[in-house]
């Protein structure tokens, strides 16, 4: 079953970030959100560069593949330095739709970046997870980790 939301949530995501990186003031240099295949489909690393003032935040929201929010996670809290650092679904479900915001003294939001966790991600930690399997690491976080990949993997886009 196919759900039209979430190509229109994704352009709205993509455009609510085109708009907003207008706004973003100098304090953030740089924002990546980006899965890596050593990590479990549970954790993306956010690679984020800059600082925050007093009263700001950089949140990360997770969302499922029909936009519905399934929790967030306040990574930073100003006034503080950035850095990279791995950001973890706080349901412990695989990583589906993730964007990350800057939230201002006002309230304000700030799109800096979205993810969407796609089949070839999967993929990648299938074949790490294989591996694993073959050097003899545990078997049941292996085989929790498999189960979560076939749930989400009909709903992962292509």
């Amino acid at each position: 079953m196919k759900s039209k939301a979430f190509p229109t949530f994704l352009l709205l995501c993509l455009a609510l970030i085109s708009l907003s990186a207008l706004n973003v003031s100098a304090d953030i240099w740089s924002v990546d959100l980006r899965y890596e295949d050593y990590n479990p489909i549970t954790t993306l690393v956010l690679d984020v560069s800059g600082f925050l003032c007093e009263g700001e935040s950089l949140v990360v929201i997770f969302h499922d593949y029909h936009c519905n929010p399934l929790g967030n996670v306040i990574v930073f809290s100003g006034p503080t330095e950035l850095y990279p650092i791995n950001v973890t679904n706080p349901l412990g479900e695989g990583v589906k739709l993730v964007c990350v915001y800057k939230v201002e003294k006002s309230g304000d939001l700030t799109g800096l970046d979205v993810f969407v966790m796609r089949r070839s991600d999967l993929v990648c930690r299938l074949t790490v997870l294989d591996t694993y399997w073959i050097f003899g690491y545990p078997r049941q976080p292996i085989m929790k980790e498999i189960i979560q990949i076939d749930g989400q993997w009909p709903y992962a886009p292509a």
